[in-house]
């Protein structure tokens, strides 16, 4: 897999379905939407889609 891939993030909750649809048409064959705020619900034709989950430890925040 190339490192340089079409990878579209999705970032404001208010906008996200349209946001989201609107970026699943344009990510090339072999691309990635990525979310970072909730499951993606517009899966690209042609790529893949992923959720983002990042969980932190209060203690490690310093």
């Amino acid at each position: 897999m190339s490192p340089h891939r079409n990878v579209a993030l999705r970032h404001r909750r208010h906008h996200r379905s349209r946001l989201q649809r609107r970026s699943a048409r344009v990510i090339r064959p072999g691309g990635m939407l990525v979310s970072v705020v909730g499951p993606v619900e517009a899966r690209p034709v042609n790529g893949s889609a992923v959720d983002l989950v990042v969980e932190f430890v209060p203690s490690q925040l310093v």
